[in-house]
Parts: structure tokens; sequence; C-alpha cells
């Protein structure tokens, strides 16, 4: 069942969303980007974009999808874990890189 109507709208309150977001950053004040960070350490900062990156329910989607379509219906254990090994690999040398 497809509901084209729900979609759209659910698209249109994402948008209007944004767009608020971008006018209360535009007329929020201007922020010097080299002193923002001062009190942060390097472990810290690590820590954080790490947590942003492996809480974004997004990734889990995006290969969700990918291995319900890549994948036979009865996977073999062997195969699983290779897929998962080159999900793991590929996500740490494009964010370490």
């Amino acid at each position: 069942m497809t509901l084209p109507t729900l979609r759209v709208v659910v698209q249109c309150a994402g948008g209007l969303y944004l767009f608020y977001v971008a006018v209360r950053l535009w007329r929020s004040q201007q922020i010097d980007a080299t002193g923002a960070a001062d009190g942060v350490s390097p472990l810290a900062a690590f820590r954080m974009g790490f947590l942003t990156n492996i809480l974004n329910p997004k990734s889990a989607l995006f290969f969700g999808s990918v291995f319900a379509t890549a994948l036979p219906s009865n996977p073999s254990a062997e195969l699983l874990a290779a897929s998962v090994a080159l999900v793991l690999v590929n996500a740490l040398v494009w964010h370490l890189i």
C-alpha cells in the first residue's frame, strides 16, 4: 500500500523544518570558528564524532536496504560475516582517512 499524499506531506514538513533551522542559524550571532573548539580535547572530539556516526540511523537503514537486495534469501554465516567485515573496513577507511 502506498500513500503518495503522506509522502508529500512528510517531505514538505521536513523541508519547512530545515528552512526553520536555516533561518535560526542565519539570525544567530556569529561565532568565531577557531575559538569554538579551544576547550575540546582530541579524545573528546573523536568520541563525539564517533558517537554521532555510530548512532546515526541512516547508516543502518542504508546497509539494511543494500543487504536486503544484494544477499540471497538464506545467506551462509560466512557470507554474512564477510558482508559485515566489508562494511566495517569500508567505514573505517572512509572515516579515518
